[in-house]
């Protein structure tokens, strides 16, 4: 998949994924001691700067998009049937962003 591609299907789910709630029991708690706000804000952030640099992202946020994937990991249990906020979470660990040249 190339760049372009990469960046349709990024902005794609990462737009259905603002749109969806976040899910409330997740408000102020955890999942197997994992802040689920954290979970979710923090590489939201990096796939809001990596769609708008068009692909680029420096290697802070590369770090924080591969430690949220070992957090996702053990997470994904106990997600909950909201299937766009999952698929959100998701994409942001994936190789669909990581993979992305630097």
């Amino acid at each position: 998949m190339d760049l372009t591609d990469r960046r349709t299907a990024v902005t794609k789910l990462f737009e259905a994924h603002r749109k969806a709630p976040f899910p409330s029991r997740w408000w102020g708690g955890d999942v197997g001691g994992i802040d689920m706000v954290m979970l979710d804000a923090n590489p939201a952030g990096c796939v809001s700067v990596w769609l708008e640099q068009q692909g680029l992202l420096d290697d802070r946020r590369r770090n924080l998009l591969a430690e949220g994937e070992q957090r996702l990991i053990p997470v994904i249990p106990e997600l909950d049937a909201n299937h766009t906020w999952q698929r959100g979470i998701a994409l942001r660990t994936d190789g669909t962003v990581l993979g992305g040249p630097r």
